[in-house]
């Protein structure tokens, strides 16, 4: 799963803590707008960040990763 999360564009992060290790200056580095979370708590944090959040189940995210980005509503 992880290797077509990447091979889609996408990043895999896992063990950390997203909103305290430089969020603002990954987005600028790498042109992230977007951010798909099963936390609401990231949601609500991030959009602090300059992101625009989607809350969705877990295997949602893993769909729109798979996907290129791509939200299925």
């Amino acid at each position: 799963m992880t290797g077509r999360i990447e091979a889609s564009g996408g990043t895999v992060l896992s063990g950390m803590c997203f909103y305290q290790s430089y969020a603002r200056e990954m987005a600028e580095a790498n042109g992230w707008k977007r951010l798909a979370t099963n936390s609401a708590k990231l949601v609500n944090i991030v959009g602090g960040y300059g992101y625009k959040p989607a809350l969705l189940s877990m295997a949602a995210c893993i769909d729109a990763a798979c996907d290129g980005g791509r939200i299925a509503r």
